[in-house]
């Protein structure tokens, strides 16, 4: 296909033509591509399509030449300066998203960290209940019955546990 075409090139006119000389040559690409004309001159559905396409790209390269703000802003992105300014502001989007995602990965990472030590905590926290139950199994048997302050101990620590269970899987799942 080749490289895309410019707005002078599409009009047909040097880079330094005069407002005149653009608006003559978009007159004449306009005359010769209108849609219009298509379906007067019997073209198929395929040209006219074709003729709607070219006469849009004309139309958009006369709008951008006749106003000198908009023509100036375009030979300046024509311009190897507006090259090199463009790079940079690519590179700068780059290193911008670069800059986010190893962000979102310190975040994912340290989220990751907690929800092991929260983990650790809880699996801690039931190691250290099997001990207390079974240090109350173990007082149960020798004494043969068990007394209030150790049924009191018990709930509190189901409590607990219970309840870092609950914080955990807030942390995990957010429930």
């Amino acid at each position: 296909m080749g490289q895309p075409q410019t707005h002078y090139q599409i009009l047909k006119v040097p880079k330094r033509a005069t407002p005149e000389e653009i608006r003559k040559a978009w007159k004449k690409a306009a005359f010769g591509y209108h849609p219009d004309r298509a379906v007067s001159r019997g073209l198929s559905e395929r040209c006219e399509k074709a003729a709607k396409r070219r006469f849009s790209k004309v139309r958009t390269a006369y709008e951008v030449l006749s106003d000198p703000t908009k023509r100036k802003e375009y030979d300046f992105s024509l311009s190897a300066a507006g090259k090199r300014e463009k790079a940079e502001e690519a590179r700068r989007e780059a290193r911008s998203r670069q800059a986010a995602e190893r962000r979102a990965e310190r975040e994912r990472q340290e989220q990751e960290r907690e929800a092991r030590r929260r983990r650790r905590d809880l699996n801690r926290a039931k190691e250290d209940h099997r001990a207390r139950w079974r240090a109350m199994q173990i007082r149960r048997r020798q004494a043969g019955t068990l007394l209030d302050a150790e049924l009191e101990e018990w709930g509190w620590i189901r409590e607990e546990i219970d309840e870092a269970k609950h914080r955990l899987a807030r942390m995990l799942f957010g429930r």
